[in-house]
């Protein structure tokens, strides 16, 4: 099943997809929140669908089957100015502090801001969490 699901979103333009219960996907779209990737290394350029699979299995065995029921993990895919395609997995987090520090614990350059469609910069965040 997952194969399918990934041929599917090869062909896709770029954005952010959720997988759902039933087996498909749906083009994630939210008016808040933080997103953060990270969740395994980023894939650059893929020849094909079958990439995609042993990126995930290779780097989070346990994603296989990423239509986890009550899951938020999400499969982005984006285009850089060089015409690279990159795909990462991630997360949306609902407060910038803790969208932060995930960005950095990750190892992100930035986070994607859901409310004003705009990247913002994880350079400098501290990833020790504040114990209040």
């Amino acid at each position: 099943m997952l194969t399918t699901i990934l041929g599917r979103l090869f062909a896709e333009k770029d954005g952010t997809f959720r997988l759902t219960d039933d087996g498909s996907y749906i083009r994630a779209e939210y008016e808040n929140g933080y997103q953060v990737g990270g969740y395994v290394p980023t894939l650059t350029n893929p020849e094909r669908a079958t990439d995609l699979q042993n990126w995930i299995q290779q780097g989070r065995p346990e994603l296989s089957g990423m239509n986890i029921p009550g899951s938020n993990l999400e499969i982005g895919k984006w285009t850089d100015a060089d015409g690279n395609v990159h795909w990462d997995a991630g997360t949306r987090w609902m407060t910038l502090p803790s969208a932060l520090r995930a960005g950095a614990l990750r190892g992100e350059d930035c986070i994607w801001d859901w409310a004003n469609g705009t990247t913002i910069n994880v350079d400098g965040v501290d990833t020790i969490l504040d114990p209040r």
